[in-house]
This record gives structure tokens, sequence and C-alpha cells, in this order.
């Protein structure tokens, strides 16, 4: 079977990987190690070596996925048009609907809805998930590249703005390149842990970075950190970012920082308090995580507006209501229309 053409086409078209299965001569067969490239770039490993010095086969691969740069010869590693194919076909894909990827990339919580809890409703970790997917799946084809390209500003260019944390591949002088950085942080925010000290106390190298990620707000120098609109802009983003930034002096920018997170992420309230009396918090935290009903102080839980915010948000929120709302009419209405809108 392992010497069967027609086997093996059918095997690669189901699984590219399959190739390393075949016989010898049919991992010098052209057709079949396209094939399995359609299916997966990476299957490029399992062919033979005069195929992996193929242009054309080695183009099909790296334009299916990058990093199968990895395995082509290394006179192609040097090929400017391949490393350059290679570094812009990196990123990570939820889909292969060129719009909707984008849209999914730019919104973890729409990705997040394919992750959901045994009672239907997202949780919060999976939002996370979804983030993380985003910061650390994208390849980075640049560390397969030859020395020289992966000193060619043209090609890192091409590679951060494909994948911002591809710059920890190139040549240290570009983490002192204000415009690569730039470049980097502006598609993955955390790619800032790699720019030059100077510019991690650059403000709008930081803006930049905390608009794409607000946890990147961590890379940041201790000046920026204090930088109010620069902290904002990250908790928008990401409300856990609240821990990276430093503590405001006025008491009433500390709030605005505060609620921002916490309507961000319903999350950083309970994270900060085990028990809350602050009605405006609580409003903003449980139309996040309607669960953050827990922390709140006995007269709180009897509060029907906040309860019904809670439920609407998640039907398990009505546990940490107060006895006499849990039968309440407008709660268990509440409840049953976020469960009907699944």
């Amino acid at each position: 079977l392992k010497r069967d053409r027609d086997v093996v086409l059918a095997a690669v078209k189901e699984n590219g990987t399959s190739l390393a299965y075949a016989d010898g001569s049919l991992k010098r067969d052209r057709d079949v190690v396209l094939a399995a490239i359609a299916q997966n770039a990476l299957a490029i490993r399992y062919a033979d070596a005069s195929l992996r010095s193929d242009r054309k086969v080695v183009l099909a691969a790296v334009r299916k996925g990058g990093c199968a740069l990895q395995y082509a010869s290394e006179s192609l590693k040097c090929d400017r048009d391949v490393v350059l194919v290679a570094v812009t076909h990196c990123a990570f894909r939820y889909s292969d609907d060129d719009n909707e990827n984008e849209r999914l990339r730019k919104d973890p919580e729409v990705a997040a809805r394919i992750l959901v809890d045994e009672t239907g409703f997202v949780m919060r970790s999976a939002y996370r998930a979804c983030k993380e997917v985003a910061r650390l799946c994208d390849g980075d084809a640049l560390a397969f590249a030859s020395k020289a390209l992966r000193l060619d500003r043209g090609v890192v260019l091409a590679a951060v703005s494909e994948n911002g944390n591809a710059i920890k591949s190139a040549n240290e002088c570009f983490t002192r390149d204000r415009d690569v950085v730039l470049a980097a942080v502006s598609r993955t925010g955390i790619a800032l842990q790699y720019a030059d000290k100077q510019l991690r106390r650059d403000r709008n190298v930081v803006l930049a970075a905390v608009a794409q990620d607000g946890a990147a707000l961590q890379y940041a120098g201790s000046k920026v950190r204090c930088d109010l609109e620069v902290a904002l802009t990250a908790v928008r983003e990401d409300g856990q970012a609240l821990f990276y930034a430093a503590r405001p002096k006025a008491p009433e920018d500390e709030r605005e920082l505060k609620l921002a997170a916490v309507t961000q992420d319903g999350d950083v309230l309970t994270m900060l308090e085990r028990t809350s009396s602050d009605r405006e918090m609580l409003l903003a935290a449980v139309t996040q995580d309607g669960t953050a009903l827990r922390i709140a102080d006995a007269r709180l839980k009897k509060d029907r507006d906040l309860v019904v915010a809670a439920t609407a948000q998640n039907p398990a929120a009505i546990e940490y209501a107060d006895v006499s709302l849990r039968y309440d009419p407008d709660v268990l209405a509440a409840a049953e229309s976020a469960r009907s809108a699944l």
C-alpha cells in the first residue's frame, strides 16, 4: 500500500503528514507531495530532499503556511522572494475566509463564542484563551530565513507586519528601529517586550502596543505606566492590564481607571475585592460577568436592578441573589431571556 500511488494520494489528501509513511519513490513524486502540502504545509518535511530544493514546491508550501520554510533547502532559505512569501503567510487562522479570519483576530470576544461552558455561556477563560491564540500562535518564519535576510529591513518589516513577535528573530539592530517596532506592536502588542529599552519608554510606541493588547503595558517603561491615558487605553482593551498600571495619585483618576478595567472585564473586581458595596462598580462588573454578583454585600444582593443585570448576563448568577429575589418575576424573566438568546 505504501507503494500504491492512488492509495497514498487519497491518504495525503485527507492528512498531508501521512506522506511520512509513503514509499521513498512517492516522496519524490511532485504531484503526491503537492497534494500533501495542499492539505498541510508542514508535510513538506517528509518530501524527498530534491523536492525540498524545488522552488515551486517550496513556494506552494510556504503560501499554505510560512513556517514550512524550516524544511526548505538552505539555498531557498536565502531566496528573498521565497522568504517574503513565507513571512507574510504565518498568521494563525481561525477561518479560511480572509474577512472572517481578520474579524476574529481583532475580536477575541467573538472568537471565544466557540468555547462555552456547560450552561452555554461564554467563559471568561475562553475569551482569554482566544487572546492567547492571537498572541502566541502566529508562526515565525523569519526564524528560518538566512542570517542575511534577517538583516534585510524590507523582509523584517514584512514579517513583523504579519506577526509582531517575529521581531525577536530579526537582527538585534531592528529592536532599536522605531518604524519596525511600531509595525510590530501595532500587529502584536506584546512584541513590545522585544523592543529596545528606549522605545519601551516611548509614549506613542507604548500607546500603539496597548491599543492592540492591553497586557503589553507590563513591558512599558515605569514612567509611561504612570500616564493615565496610556493606562486607560490598556485597560479598555484588557481589563486585567490594571495590574500593570501605576496607581494614579488622584482618587478620581484611580476610580476612573478601575471602573474602565471592570467595565472591560468583570473578573477584575472579583480579583480586587472579596466584598463590594460600590453599586456603580458592581453594575459594570455584572454586565460583563454576571457571577461577579457573588461579591456584592448583603444590601446589594437585594438590589433588583443589579440582580436583573447579573442574571441577564448569566442565569447562574441567580444563586448569588438574596433569597427574596430568586423567584422575582423580573429576575426570572431576565434569566429566561438570556437562555433563549443562545
